[in-house]
């Protein structure tokens, strides 16, 4: 019986330990992608977004997102959860303004590209700045988008007519 009871509980500290192990050593951006669901990590989703708000340096993922591609990269999810995930970052001190390492973008002028209203919205409701000069060509989100609807096939009047109404 001792047997049996050693053996079931070894077990279970090993079903324990070896995603514990995998969580402390993936890196932020897989453990996002876990989170949310996606990307085929076979972790469940549930441990990898508790282990996200509590079993990591908060500060420290705030000082590698913002230097990296921050909000956008969390946003380019697919799952709805992406919104509590931001949400979490953006409470706990990301920039919602900084720019995308990989784009040059804030996530707002990326949501303009991307023709994203959800996001766009999302960002808009958490303060998102409307006149940070990413390009010089344009130097607010409404200029960027009015330039690509000039100049592209998508038509991004639902976006623009967003962004006019925050700018009053």
């Amino acid at each position: 019986m001792k047997v049996i009871i050693s053996t079931v509980l070894c077990i279970m500290i090993a079903i324990i330990a070896i995603p514990y192990s995998q969580l402390r050593s993936m890196p932020l951006e897989s453990l996002i992608i876990c989170a949310s669901n996606e990307g085929g990590i076979r972790i469940p989703a549930k441990v990898c977004e508790i282990y996200l708000h509590s079993g990591r340096n908060i500060q420290e993922d705030i000082v590698n997102l913002n230097q990296n591609d921050g909000l956008t990269f969390i946003l380019h999810g697919k799952n709805a959860i992406k919104y509590d995930i931001a949400q979490f970052y953006i409470d706990n001190g990301l920039d919602i303004n900084s720019l995308s390492k990989t784009t040059n973008l804030t996530p707002l002028y990326d949501a303009v590209l991307l023709n994203d209203i959800e996001n766009m919205s999302f960002l808009l409701e958490n303060n998102a700045s409307l006149s940070i000069p990413s390009y010089r060509k344009h130097p607010t989100a409404i200029d960027y988008a009015e330039a690509l609807q000039k100049n592209d096939n998508i038509d991004r009047m639902d976006i623009i007519r967003l962004l006019k109404s925050k700018q009053k």
